[in-house]
């Protein structure tokens, strides 16, 4: 049986940590839309150059590494949250589902 305190801690998590999952998402979409972004930026340094030595540099260039371990992190951070997120949502509705079968086994 699942106390009546966690499902309240559940409810009092999610409620709050809804700003902070939606900042982790943003920051998410940012890094992952940047890498585009810095690829071109750094091919554009090389443009007298054939396509593949343009992307070559630029994925090796140390920002675009920089940048994608960055990014590796704010994934981690997502995720994190949305796991989080969804482990405390699946508790409420064990909680729910645990008494609804109480309440038929009274009737």
């Amino acid at each position: 049986m699942i106390p009546d305190e966690r499902v309240d801690k559940a409810v009092d998590y999610l409620v709050n940590s809804a700003a902070k999952a939606a900042k982790c998402r943003a920051d998410r979409w940012k890094a992952e839309h940047y890498r585009k972004s810095l690829k071109a930026i750094l091919m554009g340094e090389k443009l007298g150059e054939t396509l593949g030595a343009q992307e070559q540099y630029a994925e090796s260039n140390q920002r675009y590494i920089d940048h994608l371990r960055a990014a590796r992190d704010l994934v981690f951070a997502d995720e994190l949250c949305r796991v989080e997120r969804e482990a405390a949502v699946m508790l409420i509705e064990t909680w729910r589902t645990y008494q609804a079968n109480l309440r038929s086994i009274k009737i």
